[in-house]
This record gives C-alpha cells, sequence and structure tokens, in this order.
C-alpha cells in the first residue's frame, strides 16, 4: 500500500540514499554505508512539524508512555520521507533531551525501532526468496525480528540445506518457533510412507534450492528433533512421533534380548514400560512376540492389553483354535513370567562372578535417619564397616529411558571392604536437600576418601543432574575401556551377570537380584584395585608410589585452576591438561589471525568472524582430519572442544592448536576465551568488517 506523502520537515530531504539519487557526493563511502551526517542543533521546524511535535508534547504530559503516544509517533514516521532524520528531529527539539531524562525524546527511540524492524520484515523475506536465505537470516537474528516470521520463511529451508547453525541461532529467543520447528519435523517423522513426496511438495512450494537431501531420512530428522528438544527444554508432548519411534526402537532391543540373547529377567516389566499406553505399540509387541514364535507370550500380551478378537493377528487366532490348552493355560498373575523364565532358559550353564559378601553386607539407605547415620559413621569414621573408609568404589544406576524424556538418578552404590551402601536417590531425592548436600562435603569434596569408578564421569553427570545439591561436586575419568563385565573377566576370572542391568530400577520394592546386582558392580571395582595392587607387587612394580603420583598430579591440578581467574562448570567437571602458551607474545590485529574451527565449534566461528578474525569453519559432515589439511596447506590454527584437541594436536606445532574450555552455551566466554589466548587486539574497524551482514545493511539503509 502506497504512503501517504506529508510535506517533509526541514530536514527531510528524500526517500533514496542511493548515489543514484544523490550523486556521487563526497560524504559516502564506495559500496558501504554512509559516513554519518552532523546536523545542525535546534534549528527550527517547519510549521506543519511545529505543530505536531507541539501536540505530542501535550499528550505525553497527559499520558506519558501509552499507546496513544505510540501511536501518534508511528503514523507521522510513516508519513514522512526519511523517518530516521525525523527521529533525531523530535529528539532534538525536546527540551530535556541533554538531561538524559525519560521524556518523549527518549520515548520514540524504541517507536523508530519498532517501526523499522516491521518495514525491513518484508524486506528480509524478499531478500530469503533471491537466494540470500542465511544472510537475511542472520539479519533478522541481529535486528530481534524472530518472531515477524514462520517457519517456512528461514528455517524450513536451512533446515533442508542443512544450515543448522544459522537456523538454531535464529531460534534461540522465540519459544514460538521452537514448538513450531520442532512440530513440523516431528510430522514428517510420523510419516510412514510418502515422506519422500511430501518433502519435495515442500521443496517446490517454497522453491529451495541446494537441499541436502541424505539429511532428511528419518535417522538424522531424529537426532535433529532430539537435539532441538533438549536444548531448547521442551516438553515430551512437543514430538510424539519422535517419541513414538524411540520407544519402538527400545521394544525391538527388548525382544531381541530376550528370545535372541536370552538376557533380560524384567522381562514383561521392561516391555510393559516401553509401549505405554500406545495401541500401536500394543499391536507391536504382540506381532513381534509371535514372529519369534511365542505364541503363550502373545496370548498374555492380548489379554493384557484388552485387545479385541478381531484385531488378533490370523497366527495367533489359528493356534489358538488348535491348541484350547494354550488359552486356558494363560494366566495373568505374575507366576506366568517365572514359569516363561523356565521354559524359555536353554542355554548352558554359564559361571559369573558372584557378590563375595553375605546379603546381610549390604544396607539400603532409604530414609533420612539411616542417610544420616551413614553421613556421620563416614564423618567419624567410627563404625567397623567403614573402618576402610579411604578408599571406596562407586556406581549408580537408572532405568532404562525410552521416548524424549530421561529418567533421573535411582541408585548411588558406595562399596567398602567389608559393607555396601545403597543410596536410594529416588526415594529421598526431593526430601533430603541438607543430607545430599552434607553428603556432597563429607564424602564427595574429601580427597581423603579415594572414589573408584568406571565411566564414572556419566555416573556424576547423572548425579549432578538429578540433585542440584551435588551440583559443585567435581571428578574425572581417567581411562575409558570396553565394559566392566570384561575388565572384570581379565582380573577376576569371570565375567559379571548383567541380566538385571536393563531394568526398572524405579520400582519399589526393589528385588534381591536387583539389590545384588547394584551392590556388586560397585563392590568389583575393589576386587580390581587389588587385584591389580597384588600383580604389581608380585611383578616388583611400585604400585602405591604410582597411585600416590597419579592423585598428587590431579590435586595439583585443580589446584593450579582453583588459584587462576574463575573457571566455569565445564572445567569443575573436567579438570583439562596444562594448556601450551600461545603462538603470539605481542598482540595481534583481528584482521591478521587466520583460524580453522572445528565442527564442535562452529558458532564460535560466528562469532570470531564477527570480530574481524579470518575463520574457517567446517560443515556439519565434514571430518576433524579436515581441520589439519586446512591449518598446514593455508597457515591457520586450530581451534576445537574435548578430546579432539588430543588427536589434532599432534600435527601442528605447539601452540597452533587450541581447546575451548567453555560451556557450549557461554559463546560469549568462548570468544574472550580465544581472543585472550591468541593475544589478538580488536578495534572499532574490525567489528563485522568480514560479514556480510554489514554490506547487506547497507544495501538495506538504501532502500530505506
Amino acid at each position: 500500500m502506497a504512503r501517504q506523502v506529508q510535506e517533509p520537515g526541514r530536514y527531510s530531504y528524500g526517500t533514496s540514499l542511493s548515489s543514484h539519487d544523490r550523486g556521487q557526493s563526497p560524504g559516502y563511502y564506495s559500496g558501504l554505508a554512509p559516513k554519518p551526517r552532523t546536523l545542525p542543533p535546534r534549528e527550527p521546524l517547519d510549521e506543519a512539524t511545529f505543530f505536531w511535535l507541539n501536540n505530542l508534547k501535550r499528550l505525553w504530559a497527559r499520558w506519558k508512555r501509552s499507546d496513544a503516544v505510540n501511536q501518534m509517533i508511528h503514523e507521522y514516521l510513516t508519513s514522512v520521507l526519511n523517518p530516521h532524520e525525523a527521529t533525531l528531529n523530535i529528539m532534538i527539539h525536546c527540551d530535556d533531551f541533554h538531561q538524559g531524562k525519560t521524556s518523549v525524546a527518549e520515548w520514540s527511540k524504541p517507536s523508530l525501532s519498532c517501526w523499522t524492524g516491521l518495514l525491513m520484515t518484508g524486506r528480509l523475506g524478499f531478500e530469503s526468496r533471491l537466494s540470500l536465505l542465511r544472510l537475511a537470516c542472520q539479519s533478522a537474528t541481529l535486528l530481534m525480528l524472530e518472531e515477524y516470521f514462520s517457519t517456512e520463511d528461514f528455517l524450513v529451508p536451512l533446515i533442508f540445506q542443512d544450515k543448522l547453525l544459522v537456523a538454531e541461532e535464529f531460534l534461540y529467543t522465540s519459544p514460538r518457533l521452537q514448538h513450531e520447528v520442532v512440530a513440523f519435523l516431528d510430522h514428517l517423522l510420523g510419516r510412514r510412507h510418502g515422506v519422500r513426496e511430501e518433502i519435495d511438495r515442500i521443496i517446490s512450494r517454497l522453491q529451495i534450492p541446494e537441499v541436502k537431501r541424505d539429511k532428511l531420512y528419518s535417522k538424522p530428522l531424529s537426532k535433529l528433533v532430539a537435539r532441538l528438544v533438549k536444548i531448547h527444554k521442551l516438553p515430551p508432548e512437543t514430538c510424539p512421533n519422535l517419541n513414538y519411534r524411540r520407544s519402538e526402537g527400545a521394544l525391538q532391543f527388548l525382544v531381541h534380548k530376550k528370545f535372541q540373547d536370552n538376557s533380560v529377567d524384567s522381562w514383561r516389566e521392561m516391555a510393559r514400560e516401553a509401549v505405554g499406553n500406545d495401541p500401536r505399540l500394543h499391536r507391536e509387541l504382540v506381532d513381534k512376540v509371535i514372529n519369534q514364535g511365542a505364541f503363550k507370550e502373545a496370548k498374555y500380551w492380548v489379554d493384557e492389553f484388552d485387545i479385541p478378537r478381531s484385531d488378533w493377528p490370523g497366527s495367533l487366532i489359528a493356534v489358538i483354535t488348535n491348541e484350547p490348552e494354550l488359552n486356558a493355560s494363560n494366566s495373568m498373575d505374575p507366576s506366568g513370567e517365572e514359569e516363561m523364565e523356565e521354559s524359555w532358559d536353554n542355554e548352558p550353564h554359564l559361571e559369573y562372578h558372584i557378590f563375595p559378601l553375605e546379603y546381610d553386607c549390604i544396607t539400603l539407605v532409604d530414609t533420612p535417619g539411616v542417610f544420616r547415620d551413614f553421613l556421620e559413621a563416614i564423618k567419624v569414621s567410627a563404625d567397623t564397616a567403614l573402618e576402610n573408609v579411604e578408599l571406596v568404589g562407586m556406581d549408580c544406576e537408572w532405568k532404562p529411558f525410552f521416548g524424549s524424556k530421561r529418567n533421573d538418578l535411582a541408585l548411588i552404590q558406595v562399596a567398602l571392604k567389608h559393607h555396601v551402601f545403597i543410596l536410594d536417590a529416588m526415594t529421598m531425592g526431593q526430601d533430603c536437600p541438607d543430607l545430599w548436600r552434607e553428603f556432597g562435603r563429607v564424602f564427595w569434596d574429601n580427597e581423603g576418601i579415594v572414589k573408584l569408578g568406571f565411566n564414572l564421569l556419566n555416573d556424576l553427570q547423572m548425579m549432578k543432574t538429578s540433585l542440584p545439591e551435588l551440583e559443585s561436586c567435581k571428578g574425572k575419568d581417567a581411562c575409558v575401556s570396553e565394559s566392566l563385565a570384561r575388565l572384570v573377566e581379565l582380573c577376576l576370572g569371570h565375567r559379571i551377570n548383567k541380566m538385571d542391568q536393563f531394568s526398572n530400577w524405579e520400582r519399589r520394592p526393589l528385588r534381591k537380584s536387583q539389590i545384588l546386582y547394584a551392590a556388586l558392580d560397585a563392590y568389583c571395582l575393589l576386587e580390581v584395585y587389588d587385584k591389580i595392587a597384588y600383580g604389581c607387587d608380585q611383578q616388583g612394580i611400585p604400585f602405591e608410589e604410582i597411585k600416590n603420583e597419579i592423585l598428587t598430579q590431579m590435586k595439583s591440578r585443580k589446584k593450579v585452576i582453583k588459584n587462576s581467574k574463575k573457571s566455569t562448570s565445564r572445567k569443575e567437571l573436567v579438570e583439562e591438561e596444562e594448556v601450551p602458551p600461545g603462538p603470539y607474545s605481542e598482540p595481534v590485529p583481528a584482521r591478521c589471525l587466520r583460524l580453522v574451527c572445528d565442527t564442535m565449534v562452529q558458532g564460535l566461528g560466528k562469532y570470531l568472524r564477527r570480530c574481524g578474525v579470518d575463520v574457517v569453519i567446517l560443515e556439519n559432515n565434514d571430518s576433524h582430519d579436515k581441520c589439519v589439511k586446512i591449518a598446514n596447506s593455508q597457515g591457520r590454527m586450530i581451534v576445537t572442544r574435548g578430546y579432539t584437541y588430543n588427536k589434532l594436536k599432534q600435527h601442528v606445532p605447539l601452540g597452533y592448536c587450541y581447546r575451548v574450555q567453555s560451556e557450549d552455551c557461554d559463546l560469549e566466554d568462548q570468544v574472550k576465551e580465544v581472543l585472550q589466548y591468541f593475544n589478538v587486539a580488536i578495534s572499532k574497524e574490525d567489528i563485522f568488517s568480514r560479514c556480510q551482514v554489514k554490506l547487506f545493511f547497507s544495501h538495506i539503509e538504501k532502500v530505506l
């Protein structure tokens, strides 16, 4: 719709900022944004603008910040030829403009910003259709215009092009778009047939170029939906089709474990958990059991789920008809599972490593009183069961999760030489915050107690997620092995029976077999430790000296980190090895620094580029080795994260590969960290000097 143009004010010089309309005036850079002009202060306004401003002041004096004032400013900005200049006219002709008060001058600033944003929304949408999608999306993100666009404007095309980093930046501040894009992707996951045709229709309708079709199959789409749900903390109900696919996969895993490996004692319990209340999964379970030839078990499930006989598989109806006793003998009570276990147990007898102590040596800590006694015994070390409290085995258990919602911690096992304590985190997790904090202080943070664990970092992360009181606890995985069962077999001669590992650890009361498995999982670490110590002693290896040296190094490393500037939670979780000095002792201009960012720090690379640093960013499907090739061929230094650093640093000079320490979400901290390490000096001219967004804004300003 054409705008009604009022006679411009004194400083309204015209609508276009292009050199064509103005001529090649000396006030403009060639091809860049215009130089700012200095307006003569307090020159008189024309009569129409003067009259309008007086009305605005009277309205402001009466209503202050109000919709009426806002509407009056918007109507005026829509009617003038140059709204930017008109806003300056308003501001400099307000009596308290230079006093920094809350006045009509200050109120006009956000009004101009909102008006400009609305005007640029249409322009950015137009640019997105001209194959400038990524650039337009970044501009909309910087202008905070996310709420003016739909998922199909930017997000769907960017996802189809596998430009996830740009899309996720755009999503970051918009809960509406987060829900909508997850619902859209989850809808694609729900289509069993015709999904390729629907994707083709979307591509054709939105005219999306350069589509990465290999990223639009169910597996990568499932990973993307799960990642978005986790990042934005969306409820599981947002992605019902992803939940169904995960439950279906869990069901397939359970059937395989039961009928092929014969290794799930709690088969019915876990199968019921996997299918939930979904009728589709109920029928899927029956079909999978029938495919294994277990018709009696299939009959149990059709009765359990009350599936109408008309919906039974034909093969089940035929077997029931020919064998009436199968129908009569089926039982709904739990004993049916025990009979099934006996009839299916055809595997030869295997010897497993068993819990060496008496069952009475296991204490289930499931009440505040018992928990308090446990903590008090640790503090005073008076109980005979705690006489060797300086060395303990640690382990945790939680229920396997189905769908997109992870389960909470169920148990924490603490194994001592002559006793095992099993802390019921599920029962006491919310009721004893003070006791859990005390547990973290007197036990976990006690450096006099050596904790043995296998893959302890995952256990610690689960502890910190489920029990906020343990958030400050530190820990480190010194090594990774293929499995605890294999390690026990190598050291002690027999594997651990893992049949109870995949069970419902949240069901109360726990079965005796579950309690024994949980106790053994922690206690076997002490046995492995003793076996290694004995073997070293037999071979003349100074085991105690080696152990003390390792512990001393870990403590000194913690002290260095603690005495340095404040470390992030990531540093507290994993104490990194000593970082070599940076390659530059003197400050380096940002424009002279050349980096290559690994796939794990793509977002960091974008921000460094905005600071004027010359950055090459790997694509999602690039291998880590490409960093080395680019660094050596183009004279760049590598920025990466995690254990990839140990692999890449070997192929470049010392100090030319840097491992980022800060959390993924703290991009500002990451930027500061990298700039400090490489001793980078940033000038005002460096900001956005390498970004196409700067040129894009110049183009937009001409349009306005």
